[in-house]
């Protein structure tokens, strides 16, 4: 026998199956696809952050390499090593040329090749007085030539007394053309170029010190320092390069070689054992140390 609902409970039987049909509606799509936007409003946030972080490195990135454009742009050999040598040897002539020094002998060395970049020399005989010698190897030196002075030993010339004869050895290094360019290319005007002038990383001049040697016999020694007064003086010299130099690189072959980077000028030097830099000498290079002398100091930098 089919019973009949009442008004009232027909109106409660389509409430209920209004109320079921809309909790199937918010379980079965709903719900679903709300939790499927939270997880892809968390995956949007994610990725935004990552992004920001990546433009932070880029943007740091971009502003190392184009610090560092200069001095690639002048260190890539794009000739055969017969060219290079034969620019250096014309830098040199310009050079002595503007000087009261005479270069009596002069020859390329043999060109050390490493795995990404070749290291040109030139040997050479140089006689004139002191403060003439002085002179061409800071200008060989400064940022328009960009040499490094790899060797460089004094005696008295046979023609004069007040005359020395040198023997220096000056070197240059070169990347192995395009394929050491940077990574990253830049406008020429987002650049800033490195200021190719006769002054050295600080900026100074020749003049700068030539009061301090001007005038002294470099055969005599110097007055004895007193030792309290020489150790702060060694102290007072690590504290500045540690603050004026930091290590970005440490080469271990058959020839250790550390690459130091002044933080002013942003302009990198490479060292092999014995060299000097800023009065200091390295004394030994390891994969995890630097150890560099200060007078009769052992100075330690990790890099």
């Amino acid at each position: 026998m089919r019973r009949h609902f009442s008004k009232r409970e027909g109106m409660l039987v389509c409430f209920l199956l209004a109320v079921l049909a809309g909790y199937a509606v918010y379980a079965a799509v709903y719900r679903p696809l709300w939790l499927r936007l939270q997880d892809l409003q968390v995956r949007i946030d994610a990725g935004e952050k990552k992004l920001a972080r990546q433009k932070d490195f880029i943007r740091e990135w971009s502003a190392r390499s184009a610090l560092r454009r200069p001095f690639l742009k002048g260190r890539l050999q794009h000739g055969p090593d017969g060219s290079v040598h034969s620019g250096m040897l014309a830098a040199l002539q310009e050079i002595s040329a503007g000087q009261k020094v005479r270069i009596t002998d002069m020859k390329p060395a043999p060109v050390r090749t490493e795995e990404t970049c070749h290291e040109f020399s030139v040997s050479m005989i140089l006689e004139g007085h002191f403060t003439d010698v002085m002179r061409f190897v800071f200008e060989a030196a400064s940022r328009r030539y960009g040499f490094c002075i790899r060797r460089f030993r004094l005696a008295s010339s046979r023609g004069a007394k007040t005359a020395l004869r040198c023997e220096i050895v000056v070197s240059r290094l070169f990347f192995n053309g395009a394929a050491s360019a940077p990574v990253m290319h830049f406008a020429a005007e987002d650049a800033p170029q490195a200021a190719e002038d006769d002054t050295d990383d600080e900026g100074r001049s020749f003049e700068a010190y030539e009061s301090v040697f001007s005038g002294r016999d470099i055969f005599q020694p110097p007055a004895p320092v007193h030792a309290a007064g020489a150790e702060k003086k060694q102290d007072r010299a690590s504290a500045r390069f540690e603050q004026r130099y930091k290590i970005v690189a440490v080469l271990i072959d058959h020839d250790p070689r550390v690459v130091f980077e002044n933080m002013s000028s942003r302009k990198t030097v490479f060292l092999s054992a014995g060299d000097s830099i800023d009065g200091l000498v390295v004394e030994r290079i390891g994969p995890g140390e630097v150890v560099l002398r200060a007078g009769g100091d052992l100075i330690t930098m990790n890099p």
